[in-house]
């Protein structure tokens, strides 16, 4: 699965803050796949959704 989202939704805007999901589909599996979700708590004042630990450990690159 590629580091980079297969797909970016905006689903909501607060002020000029787009609030986004993305989604990665991967490329070798066919039929039906599971779903994971994954919120980031950051309550729209910090960090970021790309840059926690979650999207690395799902692809199996277990950065920490």
């Amino acid at each position: 699965m590629s580091a980079e989202p297969t797909f970016t939704v905006v689903y909501s805007k607060v002020d000029d803050l787009e609030i986004k999901l993305d989604g990665y589909i991967p490329t070798s599996s066919f039929g039906k796949l599971p779903t994971v979700l994954f919120f980031h708590g950051g309550g729209l004042t910090c960090g970021d959704r790309k840059d926690l630990w979650f999207p690395h450990w799902l692809r199996g690159e277990h950065p920490l």
